[in-house]
């Protein structure tokens, strides 16, 4: 098998000499407070798009490291992830994104983080639980392999509004700690830590920690860590040497369950020092640091080593300080202790800059603990002023992870981690890990199922060699020839209506082309030669930026289709395309698209588009002299600062949108039917104005279609006038209820549209409803994906009429002859609706006759109301054309009815 796929991870730099980093024991350095970093990260909403906090927590173990993003996105935007990287033997490899299964806006995901073996447990403390704002939550993941599933999801069992459940965390074992420093258990904000015990896979709460002493507004459980039956949870507003000097509590699990066995506080406490803001347990020892000790009123910080000397005995062993320590430095705000060796972060130290940051090593000596180094992370040369290294440590014998929050790291995403290695006794930067790192360009995090995506490459000379690193192409030339079909294709052929597969290694991506790429979410195939991976992944690449506008020659026969893609590393204005060069050969009437990966479907592109992003444009037809058309992608279409697109007149438009779920209960979309109404337009099937109904690239799928000339239509232009358009659904492996809906708000005044259920007979105003719930039987799922682009006009089954035009006559109307009003649907499979009406109470006689005039069927015999009647065309009848004859007062009306079989 090949190497972890090294474009994923966004660098790996050295610096130094050294193995890569494994670890245990994490620092399980706490959020930023209750009165800082947890209400900012709720607070600064405004901001979120571009803060991201990458780094705000980490832990390691083994070849693995964990990096925590309260504000990246997993579930959605700003909803937190946590990314593990995997050690390969040169360097560092993203191996996966972690995400809750219902993660929100604001969870703060990543807030805190543990790795222990194939687990790893992330806290989000803003979680809104059980109807309480912030009540917050934790989630362990288990690791298959390289892919990391959701264990299971925990709670506290008591809810409370702003209780941070999940603030802070520590995984040993098959045991949890999870601290909530916002819980008023005994008092307010007196806080609780929870331990949770694990048997297989499932997970059950032990016991909730409280100290013997609790007082309100303690914060205990804002730090934690768990070694074993050991744990160590700070409390650092505890108050009992000094108003807000701190504690730390060590709690030992026995026979009985968990007991408290001592409680430490500094030798020189005083008040706000807050000693217990981060807390790291190893065996018999403790480290605990108070960012705000201070001497002569300014806060310099101060980590603090106990020693466990009998029992359920600690004491103080060293205070550990910076030498050459300023204020405000926050020496001591993230800790970590393994053995002989501590750390302590101080994330506004401003050597390389103001709180530029930086990490102190110390080593213990024959009981002696001495500074070791000081590490700044200037070996890179992005660091520098807000990097705020040392927000947090982790640490394993000689390797140290650390985190680096702040603003100036990278122009896309901010925040990263430091790897360092210890040899002998000097520290020296390893790695650097991030979603985009120094010199790499291009960030997408690729999201939802396995499935079909377009992309494109956002730099000069990138080759499908770049792509497969991670076994994720198969099928061509160089990568797994033997399956098939292949999973990438490179060209799209718009006459034979089909994609080209890769010609494959070696194969340079040409940037302002489109590439399909089928990705597999996890293990498929022969894992020792083509695995895929646990979606998201990131995409990026070390390569420079592509800054050369591609020229490109549109295809103008067949469907005209014309698949293109950012050629850029910044994102892509779309609302100028028309003013592009060469913008004029597009098709005027016929939108921009870009595939939606979840609902499997082509929508309306919207004004501005990323790095590694695709999307569709339908050209003009072939010129008339036979020269070729050309767009050009411009440069200025991708400066940052895009301006506001320009008002867009109104559209006398409606939009239909299908929705279901497949047979696993996933959802199933398809919103690429669009009628536009234009007065001058053609009332058949023009190339020009109408686009051809497009076929998912999907097994399971639920689509719809208008019906023009026999031509399944997605996209539909018509005239004004009174016209009946049939509408079409076509569905694979999907369930059997659907609801169609549709927008028509834009729709011209004065002209009347009616949606008709060819099977129910419904007719819907459709200004009246915006969407209409029916059940279809579907066709099985197909055993492969259909790689065609233009959906099989065989395969869909008529389903609706669209009466333009036509009003829906009214309920209340006065009725002022024996009519039959409708049969529907017509043809049937002899389930129908017959509608009739009568001017005055009446003998009625309403029958179905066939051809050879004998009556078949008797729907109504007898006197009857005035007004409008309904009567059921029953299913019985043989495939053949009927007459429904309707006879009262000395009237007969007859319409033909049609079954079908």
């Amino acid at each position: 098998a090949m190497a972890l796929a090294r474009f994923l991870v966004v660098v790996v730099a050295t610096f130094g000499p050294g193995a890569s980093a494994t670890g245990l024991s994490p620092s399980g350095a706490a959020s930023d407070g209750l009165g800082d970093a947890v209400h900012r990260v709720l607070a600064e909403t405004g901001t979120m798009a571009v803060r991201d906090d990458f780094g705000w927590s980490v832990s390691l173990d083994g070849d693995r490291a964990l990096v925590g993003v309260p504000r990246g996105t997993g579930a959605g935007p700003n909803t937190g992830s946590a990314y593990v990287f995997v050690r390969d033997g040169i360097g560092w490899a993203l191996e996966a994104v972690l995400a809750a299964d219902d993660g929100q806006g604001t969870d703060a995901f990543g807030m805190s983080v543990s790795l222990d073996g194939d687990r790893a447990l992330v806290g989000a403390p803003s979680e809104d639980g059980f109807g309480r704002t912030s009540n917050g939550a934790a989630y362990v993941f288990v690791r298959s392999g390289s892919a990391w599933t959701q264990e299971t999801r925990l709670d506290s069992g008591d809810p409370q509004t702003d209780g941070f459940f999940g603030g802070s965390v520590s995984l040993s074992g098959d045991r949890a700690l999870v601290g909530a420093e916002g819980e008023s258990g005994v008092g307010t904000r007196s806080g609780r830590a929870y331990a949770f015990v694990r048997s297989g896979a499932t997970w059950a709460l032990d016991q909730a920690l409280v100290p013997d002493d609790p007082e309100a507004f303690d914060l205990f459980g804002a730090a934690v860590s768990l070694d074993g039956d050991r744990a160590l949870i700070g409390a650092y507003l505890e108050d009992s040497a000094a108003q807000g000097s701190g504690a730390a509590y060590v709690f030992e699990r026995g026979a009985a369950g968990w007991a408290q066995a001592d409680k430490v506080t500094a030798s020189d406490a005083a008040g706000s020092e807050w000693f217990g803001w981060s807390v790291s347990l190893d065996g018999d020892r403790a480290l605990i640091g108070a960012y705000r000790d201070h001497e002569d009123g300014l806060h310099y910080g101060a980590a603090y080593v106990f020693a466990r000397v009998g029992p359920t005995a600690w004491t103080e062993q060293a205070q550990l300080v910076a030498p050459d320590r300023e204020e405000d430095d926050r020496f001591g705000f993230a800790v970590a202790l393994a053995g002989d060796l501590a750390l302590a972060g101080a994330p506004f130290d401003g050597d390389e800059g103001e709180r530029s940051g930086s990490v102190y090593a110390f080593a213990e000596i024959d009981g002696t603990w001495t500074l070791e180094a000081k590490m700044t992370g200037a070996g890179d040369s992005s660091h520098g002023p807000d990097d705020r290294v040392g927000s947090s440590v982790a640490l394993l014998g000689g390797t140290a992870l650390v985190g680096a929050i702040g603003l100036n790291n990278e122009p896309v995403v901010d925040g990263s981690a430091y790897v360092f290695d210890r040899s002998p006794v000097s520290w020296s930067v390893h790695a650097r890990l991030a979603p985009v790192g120094v010199d790499v360009i291009g960030l997408r995090e690729i999201t939802g199922p396995r499935g079909v995506r377009y992309l494109g490459s956002p730099s000069e000379g990138l080759t499908v060699d770049d792509l497969a690193a991670q076994n994720l192409v198969r099928g061509v030339p160089g990568y797994y020839p033997a399956a098939s079909p292949a999973n990438l294709w490179t060209v799209y052929d718009p006459v034979a209506n089909d994609w080209v597969s890769s010609s494959g290694t070696g194969e340079v991506l040409r940037p302002g082309h489109a590439f399909r790429w089928l990705l597999y979410d996890r293990a498929i195939g022969n894992p020792d030669v083509s695995v895929g991976v646990e979606l998201p992944v990131v995409l990026a690449t070390p390569r420079a930026p592509n800054v050369t506008v591609p020229a490109i020659e549109l295809d103008t026969a067949g469907t005209r289709f014309n698949y293109l893609a950012n050629p850029y590393a910044t994102p892509l204005d779309l609302t100028g395309i028309a003013g592009w060069p060469g913008g004029g050969n597009l098709s005027p009437l016929a939108p921009i698209w870009v595939w939606d990966a979840a609902a499997r479907s082509w929508e309306d592109a919207p004004d501005a588009i990323g790095p590694w992003q695709a999307f569709r444009v339908r050209s003009k037809g072939p010129r008339v002299n036979g020269e070729p058309r050309t767009l050009r992608i411009p440069l200025e279409a991708a400066a940052l600062d895009v301006p506001p697109p320009p008002p867009v007149a109104p559209q006398s438009t409606l939009a239909f949108t299908l929705t279901g779920t497949d047979a696993e209960g996933r959802r199933l979309r398809d919103g690429a039917l669009t009628l536009r109404f234009i007065p001058d337009a053609a009332a058949g099937f023009v190339e020009a104005e109408d686009a051809r109904k497009l076929q998912p690239p999907a097994q399971a799928y639920a689509l719809i279609g208008s019906r023009v000339d026999g031509t399944l239509v997605g996209y539909d232009v018509r005239p004004f006038g009174a016209v009946e358009i049939p509408l079409a659904v076509e569905a694979r492996g999907a369930g059997a209820a659907f609801t169609l809906s549709w927008d028509a708000s834009a729709l011209p005044s004065g002209l009347p549209v009616v949606l008709v259920d060819l099977v129910t007979g419904a007719e819907v105003d459709v200004r009246a409803q915006s969407s209409l719930a029916f059940s279809a039987r579907p066709r099985p799922a197909l055993a492969d994906a259909p790689m065609a682009e233009v959906a099989d006009d065989a395969q869909a089954t008529d389903r609706f009429v669209l009466r333009i035009g036509t009003a829906l006559p009214s309920a209340g109307a006065a009725v002022t002859a024996v009519a039959l009003v409708a049969i529907a649907p017509n043809p049937s499979v002899g389930g129908a609706r017959v509608s009739f009406a009568l001017p005055e109470a009446d003998a009625v006689h309403l029958s179905v006759v066939d051809v050879r005039g004998r009556e078949v069927a008797v729907l109504a015999d007898g006197p009857l109301a005035a007004g409008r009647h309904e009567a059921r065309l029953g299913g019985s009848l043989a495939a053949g054309v009927y007459v429904v004859r309707l006879e009262a007062g000395g009237t007969v009306v007859t319409q033909s009815a049609v079954v079908v079989r």
